[in-house]
């Protein structure tokens, strides 16, 4: 990240820059005001360590270009510096405090876009319009005869909100030949640039041709990873709890025990990345020599991610499951494990014949009618009747998920389940302290290192509390020990 060269000024310490990061995060500083508490303020200095130094190693550009780097980096080696070294540190912590890695929780939540939410046309005519102004700073002036609209200012309010809409039908059409023009004259000149791929990249989403004739797709073909707006072309769209969601999603795993509770891990992706695919990707690195109580909600249950966490020796407990439940005594059917066909049925009984069908991922089964007649959830059963047999379809999945429901309806599960609480806090935390919903930058890698310092920050909170209970008991325990002494004193006395 830092020069090799000796001529060259001394770099910040990276030490002292993560430090200075982590303290803006968690005081919620601008740079211009993190500079001068670094400056001016002792006790900023005193949490950096640099309380000896002659003048502190820092300027107006030090953090700006130190984001940069770390951009830079991230582009060039897909490795997150920022996600390492908070990692690292919330694992130093869990050394030092004792806390051990077999309790966690996880939760997601989703990250709001600072960019501007913008129509369809709105996003085809910003396209356009930044290739255009492109063009005329690249000097091919020719192109944008009769289309120096696409350079004002105030056009753009004025052709998307004071028009009507046959008007702005007529207008769509023009904005797309002029882009297609624009894209065509200037594939040589202009291929490599952020506008021009942009626009291409919009026209193969968004467009269909028929003949010669651009037509819009409709909404329901366009993918939730379609470009957005051309500011952030990372965000993505979600719809969830029918609002709808322009940004990203961020994963946490909380480490916790009954005194602490530490933030040991995340993930930040596009926000149509699932529940699911982070679990899993979560569940595939960890150490199965390490055994791990893992508590989640229910959008991270399947019965491949249980079948996964039980070979990494991760007890996964869901609070809820999505679906019908099914009944609870389907929990005892029994397949077996090579064949996938049905053993028995939950009164014991052995099916005369089963067969197992992959296609369809069920067994058929036939019962004796007259021992199925006998059984107490006949009624309940799904079956079909013959003459001298019952014929039933099971699947592993179904049971599977009946005997999930039949492990949550125990106390203990009940407790494990209070347990997942405590991370409910951190989404709200993020939105109302950290202001992670309206981060100063845009891009996924940029938005996604400005989110490991607001973590940061929060383990670093945590850890300040933990410190200060411990001072008060160990203040509590000295006055105890000296009012029995005084007690004792007088009683000898």
């Amino acid at each position: 990240m830092y020069s090799n060269n000796s001529a060259t000024r001394p770099n910040t310490p990276a030490n002292i820059m993560i430090g200075v990061l982590i303290l803006k995060e968690l005081f919620t500083l601008t740079d211009d005001e993190l500079l001068e508490s670094v400056i001016c303020d002792v006790r900023f200095q005193y949490a950096l360590g640099t309380t000896s130094f002659k003048e502190q190693p820092l300027s107006d550009r030090s953090f700006s270009r130190f984001r940069e780097r770390l951009v830079s980096y991230y582009e060039q080696t897909g490795i997150d510096l920022v996600k390492e070294e908070m990692e690292y540190l919330a694992d130093s912590f869990c050394s030092f405090f004792d806390l051990q890695p077999t309790m966690k929780r996880m939760d997601s939540l989703l990250v709001a876009s600072s960019c501007r939410k913008l129509n369809r046309f709105a996003l085809f005519y910003k396209c356009v319009s930044n290739l255009a102004k492109e063009i005329d700073k690249s000097g091919a002036v020719e192109l944008l005869a009769g289309k120096e609209l696409y350079l004002s200012k105030n056009y753009f309010n004025r052709a998307i909100m004071y028009k009507k809409h046959q008007d702005i039908e007529e207008d769509w059409e023009k904005c797309v030949n002029d882009g297609l023009l624009f894209l065509e004259e200037t594939a040589e000149k202009l291929s490599e640039n952020t506008h021009y791929k942009n626009l291409m990249r919009l026209f193969e989403e968004q467009l269909t041709f028929e003949g010669e004739k651009p037509k819009l797709l409709s909404i329901r073909k366009v993918s939730p990873d379609s470009l957005q707006n051309p500011s952030d072309p990372d965000a993505s769209y979600k719809k969830k709890n029918r609002k709808s969601y322009i940004g990203y999603v961020a994963n946490i795993v909380e480490t916790f025990d009954e005194k602490l509770s530490l933030i040991t891990s995340y993930d930040f992706e596009k926000n149509t990345v699932s529940d699911y695919q982070f679990i899993y990707q979560f569940i595939e690195h960890w150490d199965r020599e390490k055994p791990c109580q893992l508590i989640t909600d229910g959008g991270y249950g399947s019965e491949d991610v249980f079948k996964k966490a039980e070979e990494k020796n991760i007890d996964l407990c869901t609070t809820a499951l999505r679906g019908i439940d099914p009944n609870p005594w389907e929990a005892d059917f029994v397949f077996d494990e090579k064949t996938h066909a049905l053993v028995s049925c939950p009164q014991g009984y052995k099916p005369e014949k089963s067969k197992y069908y992959p296609y369809l991922d069920q067994s058929r089964s036939t019962f004796n009618k007259i021992l199925c007649k006998m059984c107490p959830f006949f009624d309940q059963c799904i079956s079909k009747e013959q003459k001298k047999t019952v014929v039933v379809i099971k699947s592993e999945k179904s049971v599977f998920r009946a005997q999930q429901i039949k492990r949550m309806k125990t106390k203990e599960f009940k407790k494990l389940a209070k347990l997942r609480n405590g991370i409910e806090a951190i989404p709200s935390l993020l939105r109302r302290r950290y202001h992670v919903d309206s981060m100063p930058f845009r891009g996924l890698v940029r938005t996604k290192i400005c989110f490991g310092f607001k973590l940061g920050a929060i383990n670093a909170k945590r850890i300040i509390k933990r410190q200060k209970d411990k001072k008060k008991r160990i203040v509590e325990n000295i006055k105890t020990v000296n009012l029995m002494i005084k007690i004792n004193f007088y009683l000898t006395d």
